[in-house]
């Protein structure tokens, strides 16, 4: 295949993180000593051939220059001890998941990471044709100067048993059933906003499957038309910022026709102020 990479590659085995397919490894070429990442398959055959079938190398980027994309990309894939691998350039930074975790996020930073994410779901939806991705905190990368890296699907969620994030039993898409004729080509609308409180809050589990019942109860009462008011915790409800509340209450609309679309999104006041 032509993503397999011949070099000699090192895998160490201490695991840095959780990646969609398997552990997120760090690797190392012994031959210039360059550190790379190793996302191991811990999947069926049948599936890793999927994967690797969909793998595609970035393009060609003059010296110093910066990434154009948001999205994370492949240098190919390598065969070793029984597994394999798909590498990756090695980026220092921490997934948003563990970064939420530590402390609430400052409403001009949750702006910046907000910005990117809504670029790669656009990417996403335009050049790889996705019509939804189920956008998660797990599988966005920050580096050391809070660049996003989206590791986005490389196969269907049916072929690799992959876990959907817990914050989709929200979604009204789900709750309404067949009242909502639109399906769930806005549902990475919904999960930004989940996405966006959790940093603004601090709370990396605030709205999960447990929050599901009791929401969906207050939405078939049907008296609302954004879940803002059910799911803003108070403290963020508090900050003296206008747009950024205005993009929550916009992310959590009720009904699909009336919810903004991600491109919309990208000329929100919130994500376009300086």
């Amino acid at each position: 295949m032509d993503n397999l990479c011949t070099f000699e590659l090192e895998v160490l085995e201490t695991k840095t993180t959780d990646g969609r397919y398997g552990p997120v490894l760090s690797a190392m070429r012994p031959d210039t000593g360059e550190l790379l990442t190793a996302y191991r398959l811990d999947l069926d055959e049948s599936a890793k051939k999927d994967i690797l079938k969909n793998l595609t190398r970035p393009p060609p980027q003059q010296h110093g220059q910066p990434p154009s994309s948001v999205l994370l990309s492949y240098l190919g894939y390598q065969c070793k001890g029984g597994q394999t691998y798909l590498l990756t350039k090695y980026i220092p930074g921490v997934i948003l998941h563990d970064f939420i975790h530590k402390r609430p996020v400052s409403p001009p930073l949750v702006r910046v990471i907000l910005r990117q994410l809504v670029r790669a779901l656009q990417q996403l939806y335009d050049d790889q044709g996705f019509a939804v991705v189920f956008i998660d905190s797990k599988h966005i990368l920050l580096d050391n100067v809070c660049n996003v890296k989206v590791e986005a699907p490389l196969c269907d969620v049916t072929r690799t048993g992959e876990a959907l994030p817990s914050a989709i039993l929200t979604l009204p898409e789900l709750v309404l059933g067949g009242q909502q004729q639109q399906g769930m080509r806005k549902a990475d609308v919904w999960l930004l906003g989940i996405i966006a409180i959790r940093m603004l809050a601090g709370k990396r589990n605030l709205v999960d499957a447990n929050t599901a019942s009791q929401l969906g109860e207050q939405i078939k009462k049907g008296k609302w038309e954004s879940a803002f008011e059910l799911l803003v915790p108070d403290k963020v409800k508090a900050l003296d910022d206008g747009p950024a509340l205005g993009f929550l209450r916009q992310c959590f609309t009720i009904d699909v026709n009336q919810r903004p679309s991600i491109s919309d999104l990208q000329n929100h006041s919130f994500l376009t102020a300086t």
